[in-house]
């Protein structure tokens, strides 16, 4: 699941921009936390790497103010993805100057904020990646490259179109690493990539690089409908 962080030491601000947050994340299958902070204090507070996948912050707040938390937070996790919210564009610089992902000017509009997570997202997909445990060592693996993950006796076998690993972690923790709205189970032992089906016949699934898995026919139409969704949802976000 992700996690986004929205911080505006007003409370109305706020609850003009979870709505909007919540309609694009429920619309993309987009399983995601959402948490609250009304200072940047509080934000620092509860900040560790990779704790937030986006954080909203707004730039005008008693205390230290936003540009000046996402230093802080910056200096901690380079890498943290910021969009600023503010009522004015006098700190847009700064906010650049920060490297921060975008800039949004209140009162935020729902198109130009979907526009964002669309880019967002597409950015979070081609980056995202989990970590398998191989033997003695441990590997990264981007999501997007995973084709399929099989049970191979008491290991996992996870396929990308480069190679093939085997790893100790289970089927079901390997799952549960997984965005849901883009993996399905074409049979009790495997899971495969929405992004990768080519094509689904009757008894099978073919892939993008010509492999063929085993379909279920109990699951045949569950495995239709959830690849229309996600064909679907991907045509929105472009």
């Amino acid at each position: 699941m992700l996690k986004i962080a929205i911080c505006d030491d007003l409370h109305a601000e706020r609850e003009h921009l979870i709505p909007m947050l919540r309609e694009y994340l429920d619309a993309n299958g987009i399983e995601t936390e959402l948490v609250e902070f009304d200072s940047g204090k509080a934000l620092v507070q509860a900040f560790a790497p990779g704790e937030f996948n986006l954080i909203f912050l707004d730039i005008y707040m008693d205390g230290i103010t936003g540009v000046e938390t996402a230093r802080k937070l910056k200096a901690a996790d380079s890498g943290c993805v910021i969009i600023f919210t503010t009522t004015s564009r006098e700190h847009g610089a700064d906010a650049f100057d920060i490297e921060a992902f975008h800039y949004l000017v209140k009162p935020i509009d729902k198109d130009k904020l979907f526009a964002v997570l669309v880019k967002w997202y597409d950015m979070l997909c081609e980056i995202k990646t989990i970590t398998l445990k191989c033997g003695r060592a441990t590997r990264e693996v981007f999501i997007r490259d995973i084709l399929y993950v099989e049970v191979l006796g008491r290991n996992s076998s996870v396929h990308t179109a480069a190679e093939t690993l085997e790893t100790q972690t289970p089927l079901s923790a390997i799952e549960a690493m997984l965005p849901s709205s883009e993996f399905c189970r074409p049979i009790r032992y495997c899971l495969v990539s929405l992004r990768h089906i080519k094509s689904i016949g009757e008894n099978n699934i073919v892939l993008d690089n010509g492999k063929q898995l085993t379909l279920s026919r109990r699951e045949r139409d569950s495995i239709k409908e959830q690849l229309a969704t996600y064909r679907l949802r991907r045509l929105r976000r472009r």
